[in-house]
């Protein structure tokens, strides 16, 4: 694990880390993900955010093989998509 890696993971509870993105009827493909990585699912009890702030679902962080670090918050919605207020709540923060 890299120093990005290890250091936020000694900052997230064990219950808030996930192995894959699902939930609401969908599920995100991690293929080309790095494998070097830490999901933390934010609706999970020991969240370092509220319950009641607007959040992300999850937020994957990686590291590449060439060192790159990879962040990206990930929102899940089921039904038909609305951009705009997935934008919104992403921004919010």
């Amino acid at each position: 694990m890299t120093d990005m890696l290890t250091a936020v993971r000694s900052q997230i509870p064990q219950s808030c880390l996930a192995q894959s993105i699902r939930g609401q009827g969908c599920r995100v493909s991690l293929a080309g993900v790095p494998a070097n990585r830490l999901i933390i699912d934010f609706d999970k009890r020991g969240s370092p955010l509220p319950i009641n702030a607007t959040r992300c679902d999850y937020l994957l962080l990686g590291v590449t093989d060439d060192g790159s670090n990879l962040v990206a918050p990930v929102e899940l919605k089921s039904g038909e998509f609305d951009f705009v207020a997935v934008q919104r709540q992403l921004q919010a923060g």
